[in-house]
């Protein structure tokens, strides 16, 4: 059986690292110009991010995914999960009702959106990410938009499991959790997110 655990994390680059102070070094280290940029004095400079990753068996997902499809760079170079990443934090209530397999309302997809702008079209194209049997956990580093790419699971309840499935062109990764671990790990960041409402 898999365990899970959701840790803060900051990251440039790919360096990854749970206290921030210690990328403050790495800054110099960073050649590239993929991924999260700013322009500061003429130059592009990486800028820290944070969110909270999924650590399966004690390892980062992110790593998991990296190795598993054979990536030539880390996957956090250009990708954010998708958890405490986001200002929009119903729109993270959803996704955490998604990975519990609970049914997210009309007022739960209303709730994401402005209540003063005509937004039907964005809310419908947001209802069809919803209707998706896959979820996207890490998307886009820039935009979040998940038509810009990312990475997907497909998450069912098998007994008294949850398993999460991650298909990389016929090539199957699966995670076994156990559902009151699941359960438990999920409703805790719930609660952390809904005092942020």
């Amino acid at each position: 059986m898999d365990t899970i655990e959701l840790k803060k994390i900051y990251c440039i680059d790919g360096l990854v690292s749970e206290q921030p102070a210690s990328l403050k070094g790495s800054l110099s280290k960073v050649k590239t110009t993929s991924g999260n940029v700013t322009l500061t004095k003429g130059e592009l400079r990486k800028k820290q991010i944070e969110f909270y990753e999924f650590f399966i068996n004690g390892k980062p997902l992110s790593q998991i995914l990296t190795e598993f499809s054979k990536l030539k760079s880390p996957l956090l170079d250009d990708l954010v999960g998708v958890l405490g990443f986001f200002p929009n934090k119903q729109l993270e209530l959803n996704t955490i009702k998604k990975l519990l397999l609970k049914q997210v309302t009309e007022q739960d997809i209303r709730n994401v959106f402005p209540k003063n702008l005509y937004v039907e079209n964005e809310i419908e194209s947001y209802k069809e990410e919803l209707a998706r049997e896959d979820i996207i956990i890490y998307c886009c580093v820039l935009c979040g938009d998940p038509d810009c790419g990312g990475f997907r699971i497909k998450v069912h309840k098998e007994n008294d499991q949850f398993v999460w499935t991650y298909n990389d062109e016929g090539n199957i990764l699966q995670f076994h959790f156990d559902i009151y671990q699941y359960f438990n790990t999920f409703n805790m960041y719930r609660k952390t997110v809904e005092k942020l409402l």
